[in-house]
């Protein structure tokens, strides 16, 4: 069984993923759902999770000063990032934190489901919209000038 806290500011948000998490995967048990950082961390110290799911933007402790402190609470929290932002800084704030996953609310549903069950086998996930984003960046902004020519990179692998 794969216990998750969700934390998100948003009521419909939080119920919405959940009640399909619980349906689509029998063996994902929400143990807490809360509404900001702070919340997050109690709901830490009490349920022990195997994954939090953390908004980016949330009120009293935003999701990337939650997510170091969770790390310090639970060292082994997994953790993922969901947000409206797609952008680099953004990604490197919540990896730098101890994210394991950063999935736009773009992203869809099973996405977010691939996410857990990465995260669960140790490995790191970002969702195909940042992937493409971030390797175009890297493409574009070479610092030798070269750039990897158009059908060289045939898949991406995560970490």
């Amino acid at each position: 069984m794969i216990k998750v806290v969700m934390a998100d500011d948003h009521v419909i948000v939080r119920q919405s993923i959940l009640s399909v998490l619980e349906k689509k995967r029998p063996d994902i048990k929400v143990v807490a759902e809360v509404s900001n950082g702070k919340e997050l961390l109690q709901a830490a110290q009490k349920y022990k999770a195997d994954v939090y799911i953390v908004d980016i933007s949330m009120p009293i402790l935003n999701g990337v000063d939650a997510t170091q402190k969770l790390i310090k609470i639970q060292a082994d929290a997994k953790v993922i990032i969901l947000s409206m932002l797609d952008d680099r800084s953004s990604v490197e704030d919540a990896v730098k934190a101890g994210a394991n996953a950063f999935v736009v609310k773009e992203a869809t549903l099973n996405e977010i489901i691939e996410a857990i069950d990465e995260v669960c086998a140790g490995k790191f996930f970002l969702c195909s919209q940042v992937s493409k984003y971030l390797i175009r960046g890297f493409l574009d902004n070479s610092t030798d000038g070269r750039r990897v020519p158009k059908g060289h990179l045939t898949h991406f692998r995560r970490f």
